[in-house]
């Protein structure tokens, strides 16, 4: 998605400093300003009206910051829905399985005993609201990577005649971004961060104590 933000300040800039000084003012404040939007971003998606049960980590990785010219800054967000081995999934009853979450193997299956697809599976989408999965069950996935599965009704498989698995996945970060709640304080920050970048760049370049390097 794009959006604009009409940025103040730029006149004055312009009148005050040489081409030089004007465009590294720029470029080191809209830097500044647009990586704030990125932590305010994260801090809203984790934190916010409907915190998602993400790590920090998760989602930063996920955003970066770029400026492809002086003048312009680029808050790219790339993201696929998400799988739900990030959303705490526990197995409900008949196998208690768990998909946990380790530094080493990333998402690690913890094995129960009993039906596959008993109950179906809890996860906790927002945080501290868990919600059941009917027939939904853990299992671990061709790559390796523990998921969480149910059969595609009506999809049937041509070597099985059995109704296709699908590992379930939910929203993504772009969504989760572009809900207004927290698109709205990305913005109101970026802005207030521009400001005060801008006016302390301008400062420090005029009283010679710049040092952005």
């Amino acid at each position: 998605m794009d959006f604009k933000i009409e940025l103040k300040g730029l006149k004055e800039a312009k009148k005050i400093l040489d081409v030089k000084q004007y465009q590294k003012a720029i470029t080191f404040s809209l830097n500044r300003a647009v990586k704030s939007g990125r932590t305010e971003a994260s801090e809203q998606i984790r934190k916010g009206e409907k915190p998602f049960a993400l790590l920090k980590s998760d989602v930063d990785r996920k955003m970066n910051v770029r400026l492809p010219n002086p003048y312009n800054a680029v808050l790219k967000i790339t993201s696929g829905p998400w799988i739900l081995s990030y959303f705490k999934p526990r197995q409900i009853v008949g196998g208690k399985s768990a998909i946990k979450r380790t530094k080493k193997k990333g998402f690690e299956l913890i094995k129960g005993t009993g039906r596959k697809n008993s109950g179906g599976v809890s996860i906790e989408i927002v945080k501290g609201r868990r919600v059941t999965l009917k027939h939904a069950f853990i299992a671990t996935g061709k790559g390796g990577t523990p998921l969480v599965f149910w059969r595609k009704k009506g999809d049937k498989s041509s070597t099985t005649n059995k109704d296709k698995l699908a590992a379930l996945k939910v929203y993504s970060l772009p969504s989760m971004f572009k809900k207004p709640a927290v698109l709205g304080k990305v913005i109101d920050k970026i802005k207030t961060q521009w400001e005060k970048e801008i006016t302390s760049a301008i400062n420090r370049i005029i009283s010679g104590k710049w040092n952005a390097e």
